[in-house]
């Protein structure tokens, strides 16, 4: 199990190297400000996303071993949680009532995929997508939601084990 750590610390070692070699290009321009980090970071792991999920298709009909062990392929999984933290503070001015909606249908979606996701051919495109889509509206609901409906991720058992399983 240990594959997916080498696929996050692969992608964390090289990401903010890539963003601040970016954002180093980006202070070297004439017009360039600092409120045009964020957009242009927003950007640039946008198109990379794009082109990992792109290849994340082609490799999964290709080569299913390749694609689901890769992490250009898988990139874009945790690209989507980049442009989540980007785009969570204006989102967290957002209606508490439309927060709260895309939360719900973010948990019913990783509910769903429990369900629904094999782990046969179509791993990790398209299979991959519902999951962690709907996982990324769960997180793009963000911080400070009160609702019993969101009890299996308010609770007190279940943000103990959230806190206690990263590290």
């Amino acid at each position: 199990h240990y594959w997916s750590l080498s696929i996050e610390e692969q992608f964390y070692f090289v990401w903010p190297w890539l963003m601040l070699g970016l954002l180093l290009i980006g202070r070297r321009l004439r017009f360039w400000r600092p409120e045009h980090a964020r957009p242009v970071a927003g950007v640039a792991i946008a198109a990379i996303s794009v082109v990992s999920l792109w290849l994340a298709f082609v490799q999964t009909t290709s080569n299913p071993t390749v694609a689901y062990f890769s992490t250009f392929v898988r990139a874009w999984e945790l690209g989507l949680g980049a442009l989540v933290a980007i785009a969570a503070q204006p989102l967290a001015r957002r209606d508490p009532r439309l927060r709260l909606v895309v939360a719900l249908v973010g948990l019913l979606g990783v509910l769903v995929s429990l369900c629904v996701v094999r782990s046969s051919p179509g791993f990790p495109a398209p299979w991959a997508l519902l999951p962690t889509l709907s996982t990324a509206a769960v997180l793009g609901a963000g911080p400070g939601l009160t609702s019993r409906l969101l009890l299996p991720l308010t609770n007190p058992v279940s943000q103990y084990l959230g806190k206690i399983s990263y590290s």
